[in-house]
Order: C-alpha cells, then sequence, then structure tokens
C-alpha cells in the first residue's frame, strides 16, 4: 500500500480536530441509523429531529454516508467512554449499509475494527452504562 500524500495527511488531521465540533450532528445521524437498524419505529422522529436541527436535506442515506466516513469515525474516537461504543456501532454498520449498497467508496468494516467494537462494548457493560 502507497504512503498517503502531505495533502492527504493534512485533510485528516483536519478532519479529526473537527470532530468535537461535529458531535451534535453524529449523535443524531447514528440515533437515525440504530432506529432503522433495530426497527423500533423511531426512524420517523430521529429523522425530523435530524432536520429540525441541522437542516431538511438529511434523510437515513445522508446520515448512513456522513457515519461511514471518517467524520463517523473521529467522532466515535472522541466522545466519553461510555458513548463510544453505541457511536462507533453506528459507524460500523454505516461502512456496511454503503459498502454494500453503493452509497459511497467505503470498505467493508475490517477485523481489527470488529474486534475493538467488541471491546468497547464489553468496557461499556462493564462501566454499567447502557446504549439505550
Amino acid at each position: 500500500m502507497s504512503k498517503p500524500s502531505p495533502a492527504l495527511l493534512h485533510k485528516i488531521a483536519k478532519a479529526r480536530a473537527a470532530a468535537p465540533s461535529e458531535l451534535p450532528l453524529v449523535r443524531q445521524c447514528a440515533q437515525v441509523v440504530l432506529a432503522w437498524a433495530t426497527e423500533s419505529g423511531e426512524q420517523e422522529a430521529a429523522i425530523a429531529r435530524l432536520k429540525a436541527v441541522h437542516g431538511s436535506n438529511w434523510s437515513l442515506v445522508t446520515a448512513l454516508q456522513l457515519l461511514s466516513g471518517r467524520r463517523g469515525l473521529f467522532a466515535a474516537e472522541c466522545v466519553a467512554p461510555h458513548e463510544r461504543a453505541t457511536l462507533f456501532h453506528a459507524h460500523l454498520l454505516a461502512k456496511v449499509c454503503c459498502n454494500q449498497g453503493d452509497l459511497g467508496a467505503v470498505g467493508m468494516p475490517t477485523l481489527k475494527e470488529v474486534e475493538e467494537l467488541r471491546r468497547l462494548a464489553a468496557e461499556q457493560a462493564l462501566s454499567g452504562y447502557t446504549t439505550t
């Protein structure tokens, strides 16, 4: 695999630095995606909340696309430990959906990412926090 260019490294660093300011958007996108995935009946309400705060252009597809990329990953990395597993789960779910649904140039989650999700979920369970 080739080494990333300085321009790409700069772009990645800029996205990572912006992650904390994107948390409200990423959290709401995660609510939409997880409501859809669990068929909880909350999907329409979650989309309505997302649109009310961030604009009418948001949908399940745009939430999946945002979460599947670096913005979703970097946001999951910068949240409090009790929230990390939920956002990382939404990120990996979005990666699968975007990859399989041709919604973006996103690879499938790697084994390393799946193992990280398991580790985060175990930590969350041990700390007594729940995802609901």
